[in-house]
């Protein structure tokens, strides 16, 4: 009996992960104001470009990290958002996904398949935008892991329990 009640607590122990939440992060730029001249020539030539920094935010594996700006905002420029991996040393920060194909162009989506955690920043990259502000959203959805061991503790636990029953009705 004390086996089985043992296992039944592992059983209750795994579930209890916080196996899914989410992070929403509200965030203004003004692109009057620009941080730099962008260094990101595929998504646009070097003149011209500058780069808004948004955020920083630290994902796991899994995680989903989804930014947008409102569709009806009304900008007399090209306007892109790019999420940008942070490496060490920062000589060169991959681009890992940018608005527009084959999403619609204020939306961007990025799920980290990579096995390590990893910085990302969200930049807005402008060209040609005049005195706006725009308010973007970044929603950050973390898949937590479900606590295997103690799951599997509990199986072992609750077949152990199940063994003496049968042999003593035998």
């Amino acid at each position: 009996m004390v086996l089985l009640i043992l296992g039944f607590f592992f059983f209750y122990w795994a579930s209890r992960v916080d196996w899914h939440y989410v992070t929403v992060y509200n965030d203004e730029a003004n692109l009057a104001y620009p941080s730099r001249s962008s260094e990101y020539p595929p998504e646009f030539p070097q003149f011209g470009a500058y780069e808004y920094y948004a955020r920083e935010v630290d994902m796991q594996p899994n995680d989903v990290l989804t930014v947008s700006y409102p569709e009806n905002i009304q900008i007399n420029g090209t306007l892109k958002i790019l999420v940008v991996l942070f490496s060490e040393p920062p000589l060169v920060n991959p681009v890992l996904a940018s608005s527009g194909y084959p999403y619609r162009e204020g939306f961007v989506y990025y799920r980290n398949n990579m096995a390590t955690n990893g910085f990302v920043g969200v930049y807005l990259i402008a060209q040609n935008v005049q005195n706006v502000t725009l308010s973007s959203t970044t929603t950050l959805s973390h898949y937590g892991t479900p606590q295997w061991v103690y799951f599997g503790i509990g199986v072992v636990l609750s077949s152990l329990a199940v063994i003496p029953i049968f042999k003593s009705k035998k």
